[in-house]
């Protein structure tokens, strides 16, 4: 698989969702929603506990020092780290010496104004200038696109590779490149002894080579002998790199399944506990209307007796005034009509009872079940 092809699938995996920049020292929330530390940091400045999540509005808890103290993504650290190797530019793409000072002009931009280019993006291999990278960000379809700063991609390639200039002269050396023999370093290589894979002067050909086992060819011989090994190993070298290639597009797709597995239990585990809550605000709703409902009928009860006591203190009242009436004023004919009423009044008295009270309310009270089970509306239940 292509290299750009390859980007083109993982741009938006390597993304943080708040700055749409690769990630940089990338951080886990609770949530295992990923994002830059500085953008963590910008979201829970000094003195702040928690952070709340972009995507999913979780709240985490900040431990120790803060976003720096967060769990690191090494999946994705690792990831970017290989993606990177695979973004160093090759041998052909680096111009003059390899140095930060070589220009680029942006091969987006008109000819005849092209400005100079700040970047490269690495999934269309093009050099752009400030502007046009600007407008490559905007646009949706390449919004995923990886940057590489140009200075920070030439130092990546440094080591595989320092000029453009492939001139060759006649004895096989680089146009104006001069190599000189390890032995004799004032004189210039001009054979390759096999036997000692080794370039030697003209000097260490008369005297230590000349004899078998050192096998003595030209460098051109020696070079186009050697140019069928180094296809052999270019061959080899294409296909690891497809299969690595592979494998990061496996893991990278193993990493998106987990999330999303991921994203799917908690949202499965939200319901869930929403629909307990829900079952547990039903039970205690109806476990209250229930006590309640007990309260009531007791304080019913209890205005019912109370009200026939009244009746019978006012009876008794009553009885008191009319008997005291009559025995300080009354006359003959008064007392003998007071004695017959206080009889019918004492009669009907001997039928109200005090010793009818309610129930004692001290055994009203909740009992936790041993066992809760929400599912049963099992939380408890009120004794009386």
């Amino acid at each position: 698989m292509a290299a750009s092809s390859l980007l083109e699938k993982i741009g938006d995996f390597l993304e943080c969702q708040i700055c749409l920049e690769t990630f940089k020292h990338p951080k886990v929330l609770q949530c295992l929603h990923t994002f830059c530390q500085n953008c963590l940091d910008q979201m829970a400045p000094n003195g702040t506990n928690t952070v709340v999540c972009p995507t999913c509005r979780g709240e985490t808890v900040l431990p120790g020092e803060g976003v720096v103290d967060l769990k690191n993504n090494f999946v994705l650290a690792n990831l970017l780290e290989l993606v990177t190797s695979l973004q160093k530019p090759l041998v052909g793409e680096i111009t003059t010496d390899g140095n930060s000072n070589t220009s680029f002009l942006c091969s987006n931009c008109d000819d005849d104004n092209a400005a100079h280019a700040t970047s490269r993006c690495l999934n269309c291999c093009e050099f752009l200038c400030a502007e046009c990278v600007a407008a490559h960000r905007r646009l949706k379809a390449l919004r995923h696109h990886v940057m590489r700063d140009i200075r920070a991609w030439l130092a990546a390639g440094q080591q595989v590779g320092t000029s453009r200039d492939t001139g060759t002269e006649p004895n096989g050396h680089q146009a104006g490149t001069v190599y000189t023999c390890a032995e004799h370093t004032d004189a210039e290589v001009t054979t390759y002894c096999e036997a000692c894979d080794l370039l030697i002067c003209d000097t260490c050909s008369r005297t230590e080579h000349v004899r078998t086992p050192h096998r003595l060819v030209t460098l051109h011989e020696a070079a186009e002998r050697q140019r069928e090994e180094i296809k052999t190993i270019l061959a080899d070298c294409k296909r690891k790199l497809g299969v690595f290639s592979t494998a990061i597009e496996c893991t990278v797709q193993i990493a998106r399944d987990l999330q999303r597995r991921t994203d799917r239990a908690q949202k499965d585990l939200q319901n869930t506990s929403r629909e307990y809550m829900r079952l547990i605000q039903e039970e205690q709703t109806r476990l209250i209307n229930e006590l309640h409902k007990k309260k009531e009928d007791k304080e019913s009860e209890m205005a019912a007796h109370i009200d026939s006591l009244q009746r019978a203190v006012d009876m008794i009242r009553n009885m008191c005034s009319l008997a005291d009436n009559s025995l300080i004023n009354g006359s003959h004919v008064d007392i003998l009509r007071a004695k017959t009423q206080l009889v019918n009044h004492r009669q009907q008295l001997d039928r109200v009872s005090i010793r009818n009270m309610p129930i004692d309310t001290s055994s009203l009270r909740f009992v936790p079940s041993t066992e809760p089970n929400v599912m049963q509306n099992k939380l408890g239940r009120i004794e009386d």
